[in-house]
């Protein structure tokens, strides 16, 4: 019953000029208290599943601070943005490769 942590998949992000046609990860966020516990990656596992799911083939994020992490899971970096004055790293997994 406590709220430990949440992630989205979305159709698209609006990132500015971005080709990559979607869906996209979005607003991972979990509490600082819960933080190092494992709770990011089981978040993004489940998305990954559900992605395999729906029968899809691959799926993007951005992140400014997190690609190191994303990277230990199998995604790969595909280019650098920028968002709001920040450099954002856009990152794709192959859904089918990882499930």
């Amino acid at each position: 019953g406590e709220f430990v942590g949440t992630a989205s998949l979305i159709a698209d992000d609006e990132l500015p000029d971005a080709s990559e046609p979607g869906p996209w990860v979005a607003a991972v966020f979990v509490t600082e208290s819960r933080r190092g516990r494992g709770v990011g990656t089981t978040l993004i596992t489940a998305l990954q599943q559900r992605g395999t799911d729906l029968g899809l083939r691959e799926m993007y994020l951005y992140t400014e601070n997190g690609a190191a992490w994303y990277q230990s899971m199998g995604w790969q970096r595909i280019r650098t943005a920028e968002l709001s004055g920040h450099d954002v790293t856009v990152m794709s997994l192959d859904v089918q490769a990882a499930g």
